[in-house]
């Protein structure tokens, strides 16, 4: 991380960028017990990732 942001510096690039913290858990019940208790509320409800989150998969093998 340093040097892409040492390269931003250098070339004056302005760039935002964000992680998809939910790809990082290994199945379902791991992503279960990493959800934080207070969640954020949204204007429009489909922008929730939230809401869809029962009708997943065990783990990426079951529900690619």
């Amino acid at each position: 991380m340093p040097e892409l942001l040492d390269l931003f510096r250098r070339y004056d690039i302005h760039a935002t960028w964000a992680t998809v913290g939910l790809l990082f858990f290994r199945n379902r019940a791991d992503l279960f017990r990493g959800l934080p208790d207070q969640r954020p509320k949204y204007d429009d409800p489909r922008f929730s990732p939230y809401l869809d989150m029962q009708t997943i998969g065990a783990d990426e093998n079951s529900d690619p």
